[in-house]
């Protein structure tokens, strides 16, 4: 955590600004087996640290970041206290419009969730962070959802994920969550609680 890597430096650390620019590609593998890890990247990411520092007087340490996200314009704003003794953070940022099912290169390993169709009209999120703790609000604006359960490790469906992904998209799920679009139903926010 960066509180604790700052924290262990010995003697005086101060760095103004870091200016980052690039690409940057994460993969994440589920606790169970999969074939190939859940594939999250960040095109055209331009991002700035400042605040870097293990003084007690100093504000706390900035980062704000611009990229693609499966192809939709993002932004993202943390700030994190360094001079504490556990994680803090507070971050808040938006993602831009994109066709859903883009999303599938992290859905389908990661959930066994293939996204047969919709349309992400815009996210934005508040968080905080408080030692093990998270907690805020998700506000996602999306028409047309529709999920096929599948295999992780295979992106294949059975009888059985057609049963789930049936009671899914019939009774779990939203296939809209639009702000005033006159249907009489509101957009729901989503509520962090970690």
């Amino acid at each position: 955590m960066p509180h604790t890597l700052v924290g262990s430096f010995d003697g005086r650390l101060r760095v103004d600004t870091v200016e980052l620019t690039g690409r940057v590609a994460y993969g994440e593998l589920p606790v169970r087996e999969v074939v190939e890890p859940g594939r999250f990247v960040f095109e055209d990411f331009a991002g700035r640290i400042t605040g870097i520092s293990n003084q007690p007087e100093a504000p706390p340490m900035a980062v704000e970041a611009t990229m693609d996200v499966f192809g939709a314009p993002s932004a993202i704003r943390l700030e994190i206290p360094l001079d504490v003794d556990r994680m803090l953070m507070r971050m808040d940022g938006r993602v831009g419009s994109l066709d859903l099912p883009r999303l599938n290169a992290l859905t389908v390993p990661l959930q066994g969730v293939e996204i047969q169709d919709g349309r992400l009209a815009g996210m934005r999120f508040d968080i905080t962070v408080d030692g093990p703790t998270a907690g805020g609000t998700v506000w996602v604006a999306y028409r047309d959802l529709d999920v096929q359960m599948v295999d992780s490790g295979t992106g294949d469906g059975g009888l059985f994920d057609d049963i789930k992904s049936f009671v899914a998209n019939t009774f779990v799920l939203r296939g809209d969550n639009m702000p005033g679009d006159g249907d009489g139903e509101e957009a729901v926010p989503g509520t962090v609680e970690y």
